[in-house]
């Protein structure tokens, strides 16, 4: 990697995304009332970081998408948006999860590519990836609850980094790029909830979370021959964060809990990118 592609990488991929992510994140707190700005700011900070940053990095070649990959900035702001309405007061659990499974499915069947290769096999792509989204952001949620909202938000972060880290190491450096913006929204994101005052919800996080970098990490196994199958499975690395609500990891407090919930994140996903990295350097023995 080039020196200038490097310097992108942290000013279009990084830094404006977290930039527009903070400047969100308090514009909307001023703007909207109370109670509908802590629904909101958070998934609309994350999916506009990721939006702002696509639209301006050269990556961009035109604001209406012509790959399919282009359309995962806009499915994040329809994903923040949908988020945030199905947080107000008397939506049920089961509501949710309709809205959830509805916008995971909307999301599929816009990103599996129309290819020949996949002609008769497209609507089992198209259901596996709702699912996968759907169960990501289903099971997520609670997790938002019960862990304090900057190490949730940190650790999405970690998950969204590391599967960018992995797309441009083994496959592509443009779509690798992209799939860094959600890092750099995420950090914006964490950043803002350090400085902001409490009860703002990072649950509004969940949904932008598993349609942007769910579909970067499909993306990411399919496009390469053969598939990076393990790729599929780092989005869902923040679900270690449940082991840290039971036993006796859950009495941990300060420095101890963070360290344990950096740690459940980050040992899942130094497993695949190892697996990743030494079936890459087995196929070039």
């Amino acid at each position: 990697m080039s020196l200038q592609a490097a310097i992108e990488i942290g000013v279009y991929s990084l830094l404006v995304p977290a930039a527009v992510a903070i400047a969100m994140f308090f514009g909307l707190g001023w703007l909207l009332p109370d109670g509908i700005a802590k629904r909101y700011c958070s998934g609309a900070a994350l999916s506009l970081g990721v939006f702002v940053g696509f639209a301006v990095s050269p990556m961009a070649k035109a604001l209406w998408p012509a790959q399919v990959w282009e359309w995962i900035p806009y499915l994040g702001l329809l994903a923040a948006f949908v988020a945030g309405l199905s947080l107000a007061d008397g939506v049920t659990r089961l509501e949710r999860w309709i809205v959830v499974i509805l916008i995971a499915t909307t999301a599929a069947w816009t990103i599996v590519p129309l290819w020949e290769r996949l002609a008769d096999a497209r609507l089992t792509h198209v259901a596996t990836l709702a699912a996968g989204i759907s169960a990501l952001a289903i099971l997520l949620a609670p997790l938002a609850d019960r862990i304090a909202g900057r190490a949730f938000t940190f650790s999405l972060m970690l998950a969204a980094a590391a599967t960018a880290l992995l797309i441009m190491s083994e496959w592509s450096e443009i779509l690798g790029r992209s799939g860094a913006l959600p890092a750099g929204a995420l950090a914006g994101c964490g950043a803002a909830l350090l400085i902001a005052k409490p009860g703002h919800t990072p649950r509004c996080l969940v949904l932008p979370y598993a349609i942007i970098v769910g579909c970067y990490a499909y993306l990411g196994v399919i496009y390469p021959q053969p598939p990076l199958t393990p790729l599929a499975v780092m989005p869902f690395a923040p679900l270690a964060l449940w082991l840290c609500t039971v036993g006796p990891i859950r009495r941990f407090t300060g420095v101890r809990a963070i360290i344990a919930q950096a740690a459940c994140v980050m040992v899942p996903l130094v497993i695949i990118a190892a697996i990743l990295l030494s079936r890459s350097a087995g196929d070039e023995w």
